[in-house]
């Protein structure tokens, strides 16, 4: 049998459901979860290595039972997986991201599910809101409070920012290498014309919020 995709077999009677797993935990995840053979579970299990409710790229690369991409409908790991353009694949990126010349390393490839499991949207966006209420806090101080210099970065650890800084990188590196797959392989390009603008576009939103909460923390960011 060939594990290209991973077989979707039919789930067996849940006799011996982990329920410590990060994907039982997950509301997201649970009811896929359980759908699962006992087989199945056991191998998703061992490859979630830190217990989280998604599955990464890396965690299914160095498993090294399966291919990339990972498709909906032909993968039973589909479901545990980030899909974060929705086009019903997940380590699109890995297959189609353009070679590097003949003896050079390629330092540049794209991998876009760790950006998301290094900081999700939802860190993000918490983030955003504590800045925009420090920002109404300085504008209206109240009598009784005290403001301080920069009291957002106080409340931000420095690996968090750090893990904000790579996904900022990450992002660029995304869009530079969608645009040389628009330019070095047009018939593809146009083909899935609508998946590679979303891409770019969703790149570019992290962009402006990363660079926007990193100036507000201290963090020299450099404007392209």
């Amino acid at each position: 049998m060939s594990f290209l995709f991973g077989a979707i077999a039919k789930p067996s009677l849940a006799s011996n459901i982990n329920t410590n797993s990060g994907f039982y935990k997950s509301a997201r995840t649970r009811q896929a979860y359980i759908n699962l053979t006992d087989e199945q579970r056991a191998e998703l299990d061992s490859m979630n290595t830190n217990n989280n409710k998604w599955l990464t790229i890396k965690e299914v690369k160095d498993h090294g039972r399966y291919s990339l991409p990972i498709v909906q409908g032909q993968s039973y790991l589909y479901p545990f997986m980030d899909d974060r353009n929705n086009n019903g694949m997940v380590g699109e990126n890995e297959t189609e991201t353009p070679q590097s010349p003949a003896g050079t390393e390629n330092t540049d490839q794209v991998n876009d599910q760790e950006v998301i499991e290094e900081v999700t949207d939802e860190e993000i966006e918490n983030l955003e809101e504590d800045l925009n209420s420090n920002q109404e806090t300085e504008e209206n101080p109240s009598s009784n409070q005290e403001t301080e210099e920069n009291p957002v970065a106080s409340q931000i650890p420095s690996d968090y920012l750090d893990r904000l800084e790579e996904s900022l990188k990450n992002a660029k590196t995304t869009i530079a290498g969608a645009e040389i797959l628009v330019k070095n392989m047009p018939k593809f390009s146009t083909q899935n014309g609508e998946i590679i603008n979303n891409l770019i576009e969703k790149q570019n939103q992290i962009i402006a919020r990363a660079e926007k909460l990193l100036v507000a923390n201290g963090r020299e960011v450099i404007i392209d």
